[in-house]
């Protein structure tokens, strides 16, 4: 029963780690979608004065 109950702890850990790793991976893609997004709103903005 132990043994059940360590292996069951570990492999939640495991997702939990797995998860972890998948949010910092998509959070860092969302942040530089949108920065790039907003660099490009504010080059055409600059454009748009200069004319």
């Amino acid at each position: 029963m132990l043994e059940e109950a360590s292996a069951t702890g570990e492999s939640i850990l495991r997702k939990y780690a797995e998860q972890r790793d998948w949010l910092k991976v998509s959070s860092i893609f969302v942040l530089t979608v949108m920065h790039l997004t907003l660099h490009q709103l504010l080059k055409e903005a600059y454009s748009y004065q200069l004319s």
